[in-house]
């Protein structure tokens, strides 16, 4: 009878570990913008990467999801996060092998870029200040989407946003309607501003729009 007992001691404790094995905590950083990624279809993914402390060129697309986390557009994200591996019969057809629960949020706060995020009015093109009769010139920046649109004065037109950082921006191509304006002066030269566009400078309520050399090519007021 001892035997048995302990026998069945045994096979508790192993088990006791194999669980805790399966079962560990992580501290996870979430990104304040989720990306588009491909998975079974096109869809939007979290950026995330794991350790003490975040790396900026180290941040992977997570195509997963973490239970109980309600993620918002704007915040960088501390989580402690739980990863459960699961027996082949819990998987799900074209599902990870690992359950990802919250534990708890560590940190949260707003990621400053997010400023960017908004509708701009332009005031001045080259330094020089717009001087034109009805709708001024217009930028719409959508950091969820990575899109930018607006009006030129003339035609509107959008476009993706392929790079942004803490003092970089850059649009990738720009499409725009074809109407032909009395006068083209204005929209011609912010098209082209657009297009050249590398840098920004936030203060207040400005928004400044740079070329690679840092000369001021759009200048913007953030719209009512």
């Amino acid at each position: 009878m001892k035997s048995v007992l302990s026998l069945i001691g045994i096979v508790f404790f192993l088990s006791s570990c194999n669980i805790q094995k399966a079962s560990s905590e992580y501290t996870y950083w979430v990104n304040s913008r989720k990306v588009n990624c491909e998975g079974v279809a096109p869809t939007k993914c979290l950026l995330v990467q794991k350790g003490e402390s975040p790396d900026d060129a180290k941040w992977e697309n997570f195509y997963s999801e973490i239970e109980g986390f309600n993620f918002e557009h704007g915040y960088f994200y501390k989580l402690s996060v739980k990863e459960e591996k699961l027996s082949s019969d819990q998987v799900p057809a074209d599902a990870s092998s690992i359950k990802y629960t919250l534990v708890k949020i560590l940190e949260k706060k707003a990621d400053p870029i997010f400023r960017l995020h908004d509708i701009w009015v332009l005031e001045s093109i080259n330094g020089e200040s717009i001087n034109i009769k009805g709708k001024r010139p217009s930028l719409e920046i959508n950091l969820s989407t990575m899109m930018v649109g607006g009006n030129n004065a003339c035609n509107s037109y959008g476009g993706k946003i392929i790079h942004v950082d803490n003092d970089r921006l850059e649009f990738g191509p720009i499409a725009s309607t074809r109407r032909m304006c009395q006068d083209m002066d204005v929209p011609d030269k912010f098209d082209l501003a657009i297009v050249n566009t590398r840098k920004y400078k936030l203060d207040e309520l400005k928004l400044f729009l740079l070329d690679e050399t840092g000369n001021v090519l759009l200048q913007f007021k953030k719209a009512d």
